[in-house]
C-alpha cells in the first residue's frame, strides 16, 4: 500500500500487482529492505511510462529489479565523469565507508580539504548529492554540512565500491582507525599521551607512501604531531644514551685515578719499608 499511494496520488499505476509483490519479495530479507524499495520506487518513477500513466515490468527489469536499480545507477552516474571525476568519486565514497562496511560521516569540508583539486572534486560532491548517492544533513554545531552516503544498500550492493574497498581492507580498517584517534586527540586538547607511535605510526607512514589519499585537518596535524613527538622521543633518547655514556666514561677516569692514587701509596709504601730495612742491615 505505502508503494501504492504514491503514485496513485498523481493518476499513476503499477503495471499489475505481482510488480509490487515482486519488489517486495525481492528485498524481504535485506536489512535495508525499505530504503532499498524507495530508491527503486523513486528510479521507476523517473522512468515512469507518461503515456499510459503505469510504472511498467519493462522499466523495472531495465533498472536491474530492485538490488540491481541502486547499483546501476550508480554506475551510470560514474560513468558520465571523466577519468579524474571518477578518481575524485573514488575518493569521496572511500572516505564515507568505515572500516566495518558502514556508512561514515564527514563533513563537506573534511572532504574538501584532502582533496587533490578541491574545485573538481566539490564539483563531483554536488553531483554525487544531485544523483541521491549522498545525502546532506546539518552538523551537530551548525557549523558545517554533514555528508554520509544514502543508505547502506549501496556498500552491499554496488560493485565498484566493493571491489574498491577490497583493494586495501587493512588499510582502509587503519585509516579510519587514526580519522577516530585524530577526532579525539583533537577534541581532547591534543593531548600528546593521544598521538600515535611505534608500530602504528609506522603503519600509517607506509599507507602514505601507496595511497593516493591525502590528509589534511585535523587529520594532516595528528599525523604531523605524531611525527614531531616521535622525532623528539628519538633525540632524548639519543641524548639520554649519550648521557650514560659521558657518565660512565668519568665513572671510569674517577675510578682509574682512585686506582692510580691506590698504586701510587702502594709502591710508595713499598719503597719506604725497603729503605727502612736497609738502613738496619747497615747499622748493624
Amino acid at each position: 500500500r505505502t508503494l501504492y499511494l504514491p503514485a496513485k496520488q498523481f493518476g499513476y499505476a503499477f503495471e499489475d500487482e505481482s510488480l509490487v509483490t515482486t519488489m517486495v519479495d525481492a528485498v524481504a530479507s535485506e536489512p535495508a529492505a525499505l530504503a532499498l524499495l524507495q530508491f527503486c520506487a523513486d528510479r521507476l518513477w523517473d522512468v515512469r511510462d507518461r503515456t499510459w500513466k503505469r510504472l511498467s515490468w519493462d522499466a523495472y527489469r531495465a533498472l536491474g529489479g530492485v538490488e540491481g536499480a541502486l547499483a546501476a545507477h550508480a554506475d551510470r552516474t560514474l560513468g558520465e565523469m571523466s577519468g579524474a571525476e571518477a578518481r575524485a568519486a573514488r575518493s569521496l565514497m572511500m572516505r564515507l565507508v568505515t572500516g566495518e562496511r558502514t556508512r561514515a560521516t564527514a563533513s563537506r569540508e573534511e572532504l574538501l580539504e584532502s582533496a587533490a583539486s578541491r574545485q573538481e572534486t566539490e564539483s563531483v560532491l554536488d553531483r554525487l548529492i544531485a544523483a541521491r548517492l549522498l545525502t546532506v544533513g546539518e552538523s551537530d554545531d551548525g557549523k558545517d554540512a554533514r555528508v554520509e552516503i544514502v543508505h547502506e544498500a549501496l556498500i552491499r550492493h554496488w560493485g565498484r565500491l566493493a571491489g574498491w574497498l577490497a583493494e586495501d581492507v587493512e588499510g582502509q580498517r587503519m585509516l579510519h582507525a587514526m580519522r577516530q584517534a585524530a577526532k579525539e586527540w583533537d577534541a581532547r586538547g591534543r593531548a600528546k599521551g593521544l598521538l600515535w607511535s611505534g608500530e602504528a605510526l609506522l603503519d600509517l607512514r607506509r599507507w602514505r607512501k601507496r595511497s593516493s589519499e591525502n590528509l589534511a585537518g585535523v587529520e594532516a596535524a595528528f599525523f604531523d604531531a605524531s611525527e614531531a613527538e616521535e622525532r623528539r622521543g628519538r633525540r632524548l633518547r639519543r641524548a639520554l644514551t649519550a648521557g650514560a655514556f659521558v657518565a660512565t666514561g668519568a665513572f671510569g677516569a674517577f675510578m682509574f685515578w682512585q686506582w692510580r692514587a691506590a698504586e701510587s701509596a702502594r709502591r710508595a709504601t713499598e719503597e719506604a719499608q725497603i729503605r727502612a730495612e736497609v738502613r738496619g742491615l747497615v747499622s748493624e
